[in-house]
C-alpha cells in the first residue's frame, strides 16, 4: 500500500478543511486562514497527483464545487465587509480635515478652501 493517502481519504479532509474554512470566515478569524489555505492546497495538489490512478466522482466534484463556492461567497461578503469598514475610517479620520455636503441633485460634494475662521460682523 501507498504512504500517500487515499483519494476518498483526501476528498473527507478536504471537505472538513472547507468547512473549517467557512466556520472561520463566519467567525472572522482571518489569522487563521492562512494555515488552512496552506492545507487545502497540499491536499489539492496531492488530489492532483493521484488523479490518474484514482478519480473523484461526479458528485464528490460537485459537493467541492459547492463547498468552495460557498466560501467564495463567506470571502467575499468578508472583503466587503473590511472595505466598508476601512471606508467607514478613512471618513471618520478626515471628518476634522474636510468639509461635505450634498448638492441639488443628492450627490456628495466637497467643500473646498475654506476660511480657516469666520469674519464676524455685527
Amino acid at each position: 500500500m501507498s504512504n500517500q493517502p487515499q483519494t476518498a481519504d483526501i476528498f473527507t479532509q478536504l471537505t472538513e478543511i472547507l468547512d473549517q474554512v467557512k466556520t472561520v470566515l463566519k467567525a472572522g478569524d482571518f489569522s487563521a486562514l492562512q494555515k488552512m489555505t496552506d492545507k487545502q492546497n497540499l491536499l489539492f495538489s496531492r488530489l492532483q497527483a493521484q488523479h490518474r490512478t484514482s478519480a473523484l466522482s461526479q458528485q464528490q466534484i460537485k459537493i467541492l464545487g459547492q463547498l468552495a463556492g460557498q466560501n467564495q461567497r463567506y470571502l467575499m461578503a468578508a472583503k466587503a465587509g473590511i472595505r466598508s469598514a476601512a471606508d467607514r475610517k478613512s471618513e471618520t479620520r478626515n471628518a476634522c480635515n474636510v468639509s461635505q455636503t450634498y448638492d441639488r441633485k443628492g450627490q456628495r460634494a466637497r467643500l473646498e478652501n475654506l476660511p480657516d475662521s469666520f469674519e464676524k460682523r455685527s
